[in-house]
C-alpha cells in the first residue's frame, strides 16, 4: 500500500458457488467468499479556517454526491469514497458564517486531492 491513496476493501460473497444441492431435492450453504483491494476511488481532503465556521463537507456533481463531518477542532476534512470526476465541494457553515463552495474539484482513481485551506466568510 502506498501513502496517500484511497484503498478500498471489497468483499465478494459468490452465491452461484456457494449453494450446492444435497440430492434429496435440499440446498446447502457453503460460503465461498473473496476478498481484495480496490484503488478506483479516490477522496477530497482540506481544512476550513477558522476550525469551527462549517460542520459538514460535501463533493456532488451530475451523478454523485459523497460528505463528510468537518472536525470542529481542526477544521479538517476527508471525503473518502468519491468516484473520479469532477466535483464541487461544499463547506456547510455554522451561524454567523456562510456556505462555501470550491468548484472544478478534479479527482483521480486511487488518490486523494487535496484542497488549498478554504477561508470561510
Amino acid at each position: 500500500m502506498a501513502p496517500g491513496v484511497v484503498y478500498s476493501l471489497v468483499i465478494d460473497f459468490d452465491v452461484n458457488r456457494s449453494v450446492h444441492e444435497t440430492g434429496n431435492g435440499k440446498y446447502m450453504l457453503k460460503p465461498v467468499v473473496t476478498g481484495y483491494l480496490e484503488t478506483s476511488i479516490g477522496g477530497i481532503a482540506g481544512t476550513i479556517s477558522p476550525a469551527d465556521a462549517g460542520y459538514y463537507a460535501e463533493a456532488t456533481n451530475a451523478t454523485d454526491t459523497a460528505g463528510t463531518p468537518v472536525d470542529p477542532v481542526t477544521g479538517e476534512f476527508l471525503i473518502s469514497t468519491v468516484m473520479p470526476g469532477t466535483y464541487n465541494v461544499t463547506i456547510f457553515a455554522n451561524p454567523n458564517y456562510s456556505d462555501t463552495t470550491v468548484s472544478g474539484v478534479m479527482v483521480i482513481a486511487g488518490q486523494v486531492t487535496q484542497l488549498d485551506t478554504i477561508i470561510m466568510q
